[in-house]
Formats: structure tokens, C-alpha cells, sequence
């Protein structure tokens, strides 16, 4: 219980505050560098080694009942994936060193509020070499949220269709602002990722 109160706190002071944009220091808590708005390029190329589901149970206090009460979605694990392997490669130019990376999914909560969408991930990653030497390893967060504004004024062309037509187009554009937020919150947390495998490797 002690352990998952931790975590949450983390994860709400993160949604409270935002992803952190700066790189400090873990003795000092000096400015070092400003965090890249994207990924940095590393050597390797990652592959998805395993990628497990350790949320608590159903009954255990989770990060969404910490965040809302309204209906939770659900976790879209091949999204997910592909999203968090396309972010931390970036384009690859060259023949890079294979790497794998595992995942444990700590914590998910995403829910809507009419047109607002808050999506936030808690995560544990470890990149491994060829040699399986550990590259970097540690848990990562994010938050992303998005209004859709938009939608307001998408809701007139609406009158004139189907009812069955308005079920498709709203579930398009929920599939479509769900994609985009996991993109978002994946982009800081390979970010924050692969800026510490450029730290470990100068160790």
C-alpha cells in the first residue's frame, strides 16, 4: 500500500505540474541542460523485448481514482507499443547496434470529459545491448491532455446524418484523439528515455 501511495503521489504531482522540461542534476538539483523538445538519436536500434501488465488489481487503489471518477479507457496496448519503439528510435538513417527494451506498465489512467482528454502513463523501462549489458533503466511518466474544440462545431453537420452515421463519426474522432495523446505522452517519456541513455553512457 506504502509503495503504490508513493507512486501515486508521483504520478499526481506530475499531472498537477506538467513533464519536466529541464535535465538537473541528482546531487546538486543544479541546472545542467534544457531537456530537448524531441528525442535525442540514439545508436540503437530497439525492439520490444517484453511488455508487462503490472497495475494493481481490480479492488487496489489505482492512479485514476486518484485523478477522476469518470469512465476509465482502455489500456491499447498494441498503440502503446508501437508508439513508444517509433518515438525512442526516431528515423533511422543508419545501421544501428540492435537493442531491446522491457516494459512494465506501472500505471495508465485515461478518461474524457465531453470534449477534454487526459491520458497519463506510469512506466518501468530497461534497454538492454546485444550483450545484454544493461543500458539505462528507471521509471518514467507523462501526462497529455487535449481539447477538442473543434468537435463543437462539428456537432451542426451532425443533425443532418444518421444516427448510426453520428455513432462511426464520434468513435473515429475519439480513436483519432486517443492516438494522438498516446503519441504525445510517449514522445516526452522516450525523451526522457533516451536522454538518460546518452547520460549512462558518459558514465
Amino acid at each position: 500500500m506504502y509503495k503504490f501511495l508513493t507512486v501515486g503521489a508521483f504520478c499526481l504531482t506530475s499531472l498537477l505540474s506538467g513533464c519536466s522540461s529541464f535535465d538537473v542534476s541528482d546531487i546538486t538539483g543544479e541546472y545542467i541542460h534544457p531537456m530537448p523538445e524531441k528525442p535525442v538519436k540514439l545508436p540503437y536500434n530497439f525492439y520490444l523485448d517484453t511488455v508487462l501488465d503490472v497495475r494493481p488489481n481490480d479492488g487496489e487503489p489505482r492512479l485514476i481514482d486518484h485523478l477522476s471518477q469518470r469512465k476509465q479507457y482502455e489500456f491499447q496496448q498494441d498503440l502503446f507499443s508501437k508508439q513508444l519503439i517509433k518515438n525512442i528510435n526516431g528515423r533511422t538513417l543508419y545501421d544501428y547496434d540492435d537493442a531491446m527494451l522491457r516494459v512494465e506498465l506501472l500505471d495508465y489512467a485515461a478518461f474524457r470529459e465531453k470534449f477534454h482528454y487526459t491520458l497519463s502513463f506510469y512506466v518501468d523501462l530497461t534497454g538492454f545491448d546485444e550483450k545484454g549489458k544493461v543500458i539505462t533503466t528507471g521509471k518514467f511518466s507523462c501526462v497529455s491532455e487535449r481539447n477538442e474544440a473543434e468537435a463543437i462545431f462539428d456537432k451542426v453537420k451532425d443533425l443532418f446524418k444518421h444516427d448510426q452515421d453520428i455513432a462511426l463519426e464520434d468513435k473515429k474522432q475519439q480513436d483519432a484523439m486517443w492516438e494522438t495523446l498516446y503519441n504525445d505522452c510517449l514522445t516526452d517519456i522516450a525523451r526522457e528515455f533516451n536522454s538518460k541513455v546518452r547520460l549512462w553512457g558518459r558514465g
